[in-house]
């Protein structure tokens, strides 16, 4: 079977290389397009006009789509045969010249929409082999047009005033080059700027721009014009002859909105009137208190319309996880007469999200032989105290085969490892008014904050130790831009309770190790976290983006002032304890930036750099084992069995998992198409952790500027993602080419790789 497989793959690659034989007589695969022009700037945006594009390649040369459908297509036909062929096959991309003229074409209409109106554009075609094209396409740009004189024709002199008086604002400006697309932004930019002040019925269509490029010079004329409405027209839903300016009278909340049902139904229901909003529903009882959704409506009644407003309102709404239509409509208020004035009622339809759901989710995961499940049963309370809050009440249970490192044989059914606990989540959108956190976090315009309470308990048997974790905490989550996010926890306390089983207590007393000890002993964590993430990623767009997570936080320094403010210590080296468990003191700074490459819409470049650090200090001479650091596993290095390299250099016989106190983590990842939902990716893994101190237990732990680099373990291998959209399946082997932990000139040990060598990781959602 190995052999077969293997013959196929050989077939496969050399078809990719060499489809000539099948190709009909005369006809030439398109091999290559080159694009050459003196503007390096448009480089990556002349590539996608072209009409005609050659196959895909994997890993830049592979034409692997293509020698699939060149070999089974002359294969006898059979239902598998065309599948594969049609579907994960490339039909052969042959040379057209009609298209490649089209090609041309384009891209002087490119050239002359970004103002170079007397670019030269030719083609060159060469065949390297009878069968093969190469197209190179020259671009001589010539001088740019430029923009001289900007003039605004706007028969409205009330329009004519709010335009002109923030034309610093305006995106096309005298003096700078001639760009098509910079016109369409500022038709945006007018629109928005109407809208914002009262103009609900303008759009884009009222602006026209005439160009005049007949100055014997590069430079052109711009004329902008904003027309007046016609005078045919519904004059419910627009205006006639002239633009008016309107102003909000009545705002209709109906939180209990149901598309399906008629509009003779809401004859009977109840309204409350709350800060000059009306709260409509079909019951006296309101779904939701009036209060709960004011904050998130941003219009008020007798001020001008504004778009800016509407939009903030919708956001806000339907980011509060509360309802599944949100429908904001404004429409001519007939009856409120005031000289000079028009006025909108606003309609705010929401259609409830239903308040009590079930779930549960599943996961799987295989990390260097260690295999896994788990399962969480989750009900969700939407609109628990009709203030739009979210409660959330789950148990997770999991399970996993680790390698014992004690002897035990106590099992559940295939698993050595349980873990169960409760979790209760209690949300509210708004930030509560705690000083200085009402202060900082903005209104809800751009999404809505959100408060979060949390308390768990969990329980964790393994052959080494009986494990339970009480904790709870309190924070805030907020936007201030699309692309940026903030997470502030000022409060987490956690009660860590270990009973090592006697044959690990036994062999950790034989280790002698006091650090490694007291990883595994009670203690309690106080901490305080700050975490800020950018992520410039857009959805539906093939542009490169960057996500940048920062996190700070900080443990047990409230409670050692406490200890020393009351004098219950009285020096830095005195350990202190509350409920009979020492407290964690340390401060840990970490961040994680990644930067994704989009080749094309098939082929994509992921960079990943992690680095943190943990000081423990007073109260503490080691991290708890929660918050240290470790390598290896899934998401890691996947070369190596989960929690099983380092610390350092150091090589150790136990099993035990060993932490550090400094991290370095950097992984290279080539993602690719393969068929429909199946994607490929190839990958280079490398890290370690380390310890500030070293340890007499562990030689060779400790981090050395000299001798780190030498200390980093790699390794590499091949994955395969089966993408869902809404749940993704990974399979990823990693070999290992380089392993800290043997001696210095044996560390790379990529001469005995073998195929059987691989660590196989099964889990889910991309690594990064």
């Amino acid at each position: 079977m190995r052999v077969k497989i293997s013959l196929l793959v050989v077939a496969v690659f050399l078809l990719a290389c060499n489809p000539v034989r099948r190709l009909e007589s005369g006809a030439m695969l398109l091999n290559k397009n080159k694009i050459r022009c003196n503007k390096k700037e448009f480089a990556s945006q002349l590539y996608p006009i072209l009409k005609q594009k050659p196959n895909r390649k994997l890993v830049g040369f592979i034409r692997f789509h293509l020698g699939v459908y060149t070999l089974f297509n002359q294969l006898r036909p059979s239902k598998i045969n065309n599948w594969i062929k049609n579907t994960i096959g490339e039909e052969p991309v042959l040379y057209d010249s009609l298209l490649t003229e089209t090609s041309v074409r384009q891209l002087k209409q490119f050239m002359i929409n970004n103002g170079y109106f007397n670019a030269e554009i030719s083609d060159t075609v060469t065949f390297p082999r009878k069968w093969k094209a190469n197209v190179k396409y020259s671009i001589k740009t010539g001088e740019p047009y430029r923009l001289k004189n900007i003039q605004y024709i706007i028969p409205d002199p009330e329009i004519t005033s709010i335009v002109l008086s923030d034309t610093q604002q305006a995106v096309i400006k005298m003096g700078q080059i001639y760009n098509f697309a910079d016109f369409q932004k500022e038709r945006e930019r007018i629109t928005l700027q109407l809208k914002n002040n009262g103009y609900y019925f303008f759009n884009q269509l009222y602006i026209t721009f005439k160009i005049d490029s007949s100055l014997n010079s590069d430079q052109v004329d711009v004329f902008t014009y904003l027309n007046n409405p016609s005078e045919s027209g519904d004059s419910i839903n627009a205006d006639i002859r002239t633009h008016k300016q309107y102003f909000l009278n009545s705002l209709y909340i109906r939180s209990d909105f149901d598309p399906a049902t008629p509009e003779s139904e809401y004859v009977k229901d109840d309204t409350i009137e709350f800060k000059e909003r009306y709260f409509i529903t079909h019951t006296r009882r309101k779904n939701f208190r009036p209060s709960a959704l004011s904050n998130h409506i941003f219009s008020r009644k007798d001020n001008l319309y504004s778009f800016n407003n509407h939009e903030a309102a919708y956001r806000s709404l339907a980011d509060m996880n509360n309802f599944r239509f949100v429908n904001i409509t404004f429409q001519k208020d007939t009856t409120r007469r005031e000289a000079g004035k028009n006025f909108l009622n606003g309609y705010y339809n929401l259609t409830p999200l239903p308040p009590q759901a079930y779930r549960i989710e599943v996961e799987g995961t295989h990390n260097g032989g260690n295999l896994g499940a788990a399962f969480n049963l989750v009900y969700t309370n939407r609109n628990t105290f009709r203030g739009a809050e979210v409660s959330e009440f789950r148990i997770k249970t999991a399970f996993e085969d680790q390698k014992q490192f004690t002897g035990s044989e106590s099992r559940i059914l295939w698993f050595n490892t349980f873990e169960i606990g409760p979790e209760f989540t209690y949300r509210l959108p708004r930030i509560l008014p705690v000083w200085p956190f009402s202060r900082i976090v903005p209104r809800y315009r751009l999404s809505t904050p959100y408060t979060s309470f949390t308390a768990s308990y969990n329980i964790q048997n393994r052959p080494e130790y009986f494990k339970r974790v009480a904790g709870v905490s309190a924070g805030f989550a907020y936007k201030r831009k699309w692309s940026v996010s903030h997470q502030i926890l000022p409060v987490e306390i956690n009660f860590v309770n270990v009973k090592p089983s006697p044959l690990f207590k036994a062999k950790l007393d034989e280790i002698g190790d006091p650090a490694l000890t007291a990883s595994y002993g009670d203690y309690l964590i106080a901490d305080g976290r700050y975490s800020i993430i950018i992520n410039t990623q857009q959805l539906n767009s093939l542009r490169n983006f960057i996500y940048f997570r920062f996190n700070f936080e900080t443990a047990g320094n409230l409670l050692r002032l406490i200890d020393r403010v009351s004098r219950r210590v009285k020096s830095d080296s005195e350990v202190s304890m509350i409920l009979k468990s020492e407290y964690a003191q340390y401060v840990k700074p970490d961040f994680d930036f990644r930067y994704y490459y989009i080749a094309d819409e098939h082929n994509n470049l992921v960079y990943r750099l992690y680095a943190g650090l943990g000081i423990p200090y007073m109260n503490s001479k080691s991290l708890p084992f929660e918050k240290s650091y470790f390598a290896g596993g899934a998401n890691d290095l996947r070369a190596f069995v989960a929690r099983s390299v380092g610390p350092g250099s150091f090589d150790k016989e136990e099993k035990i998992q060993q932490s550090g106190e400094i991290k370095i983590n950097s992984n290279i990842e080539y993602r690719f198409d393969l068929i429909r939902v199946l994607e490929g990716a190839f990958f280079i893994d490398a890290g370690n952790v380390w310890l500030f101190k070293e340890d007499p237990n562990r030689p060779g732990s400790k981090f050395e500027t000299k001798d780190f680099i030498s200390e980093i373990a790699v390794g590499g291998g091949y994955g395969f993602r089966f993408n869902f959209n809404y749940f993704i399946f990974r399979i990823d082997l990693g070999y290992q080419f380089r392993d800290p932990r043997k001696p210095a000139s044996q560390r790379w040990v990529y001469d005995n790789l073998k195929l059987k060598s691989a660590f196989g990781n099964f889990a889910i959602g991309y690594p990064f």
